[in-house]
């Protein structure tokens, strides 16, 4: 396939020989308004049409497979890449995989919602009015608010049982949300709705912890090094550049940079350093080992591979992944499922810690203790009244007042329902939808007297 890819390279490279040919030797000098020319050529549909003109972006593409499979690029060839990766019109090289995402950290499997999930949903209907988000969705900007979700007039049922009713979720960054409810009030099924888009965010890189890896022969510490394919390609390409600046200021150099090559090679290193210290890539290895340390990994156990592992470690590693990653939205559902006491701590601790200060962790657990060292917020689903609340006091306080608060909802819906009674039975049996308007209508004319 490396030689096909290299045969294919070189002849597209002739095409895009001839072609530079065809426009006078004269041009020959100014190779920077010429490649200029080319991009406006592409631009416009490839000017004239012929067969033979081999368009800019082909040429691009067929640099990089040469490059790919070790061929030596020209000073004008890396010039024409180094100017298309700067202006972003650097094409994506992967046939059908680069049109399924617009970014490599979108491609990681952590952001992509399990099939099991999916198929799940298939029965939950989502409408919201604000905020970005539904199935009906218009597809209107809800970022304006700088929340990670800003969503209202949520409406969420599952095969007609409505689980929320015009409800309102707010998520900030930074921010650690628990989400409370009773068992089946559907805290899963949001947070699951999330994760699928169905409830849409403002940030691209939402990580759910869904399932574990695939038993593999890679070690759990490759994995999670390589999990980061930004990061990743961005230190190969370091890596090359290296390579070929050595190569060129040798003296058994076959071909001799020119002041405009090295340039630009000096340019696009500068570039390349400050893109991997914004992401911290320089501690990617020693991050990687303290999460996996954390989640109780031992030293052999990260170097060993993923397919000698039991399920629960593999998805021990899963977590660490979404963790490494440092996603600006993070979902779990029941995370200490698969961790012991130690693991669990430390968990809530690093997740508390300035290494994850710019996520927005949504969770859902059974564990109090957890919530209590972990969240920042509480978000209680509350199933009587279809809405989502903030809670103010702590996780302690609001499993104190479950019983009370069942009471006196069970109170308030007999009252609702022995005033439904009497209003259908005075007005001749009427239907309860009609029942419940004239509730309303007379509940709103009972407020506007008070206040008068």
């Amino acid at each position: 396939r490396e030689a096909k890819a290299i045969a294919a390279a070189e002849a597209a490279a002739a095409k895009a020989s001839k072609k530079s040919g065809a426009k006078g030797a004269k041009e020959a000098g100014g190779a920077d308004e010429e490649e200029e020319e080319e991009g406006d050529d592409a631009a416009g549909g490839g000017g004239g049409g012929a067969g033979g003109i081999v368009s800019l972006e082909e040429q691009l593409s067929a640099m990089q497979i040469k490059a790919a499979g070790g061929g030596k690029l020209t000073g004008k060839e890396k010039r024409m890449l180094a100017k298309a990766e700067k202006e972003g019109r650097l094409p994506a090289i992967g046939g059908d995989d680069a049109n399924k995402s617009k970014s490599a950290d979108e491609a990681n499997p952590f952001f992509q919602v399990p099939v099991s999930w999916a198929r799940e949903l298939e029965a939950v209907s989502v409408h919201a009015r604000g905020g970005g988000g539904g199935d009906d969705d218009d597809g209107g900007d809800g970022s304006k608010s700088g929340a990670v979700v800003d969503v209202s007039g949520l409406d969420v049922s599952i095969r007609g049982n409505r689980l929320l009713e015009d409800a309102e979720m707010r998520l900030s960054a930074g921010r650690r949300y628990a989400l409370l409810g009773v068992n089946g009030s559907g805290k899963s099924t949001l947070v699951r709705l999330v994760a699928a888009g169905r409830i849409k965010t403002n940030v691209n890189d939402v990580a759910c912890v869904a399932q574990e890896l695939e038993g593999s022969d890679r070690s759990a510490f490759e994995a999670l090094v390589s999990s980061d394919r930004t990061t990743s390609r961005l230190l190969f390409e370091e890596f090359k550049l290296c390579a070929e600046m050595e190569e060129a200021e040798g003296e058994s150099a076959k071909i001799k940079w020119g002041q405009d090559e090295w340039a630009t090679a000096a340019q696009r290193f500068g570039e390349l350093g400050e893109q991997l210290e914004a992401r911290d890539a320089y501690a990617a290895e020693a991050n990687a080992r303290r999460i996996l340390t954390g989640l109780g990994f031992s030293e052999k156990m990260q170097d060993s591979p993923l397919s000698v592992l039991s399920g629960g470690w593999r998805m021990r590693a899963a977590l660490a992944q979404a963790l490494f990653l440092d996603p600006g939205l993070l979902l779990l559902d029941e995370p200490t499922n698969h961790l012991d006491l130690p693991a669990t701590l430390w968990l809530a601790s690093y997740l508390a810690s300035p290494a994850a200060a710019r996520t927005c962790v949504l969770l859902v657990t059974h564990s109090a203790d957890f919530v209590a060292s972990a969240a920042t917020d509480l978000l209680h689903l509350d199933h009587f009244a279809k809405k989502i609340t903030i809670h103010k006091g702590t996780v302690w306080n609001f499993l104190n007042g479950i019983e009370g608060r069942y009471k006196t909802q069970c109170a308030e819906y007999a009252a609702q329902q022995k005033t439904l009674k009497e209003v259908k039975a005075k007005a001749g049996g009427i239907s309860s939808e009609k029942a419940v308007a004239k509730m309303l209508k007379e509940a709103e004319r009972g407020g506007k007297g008070g206040g008068g």
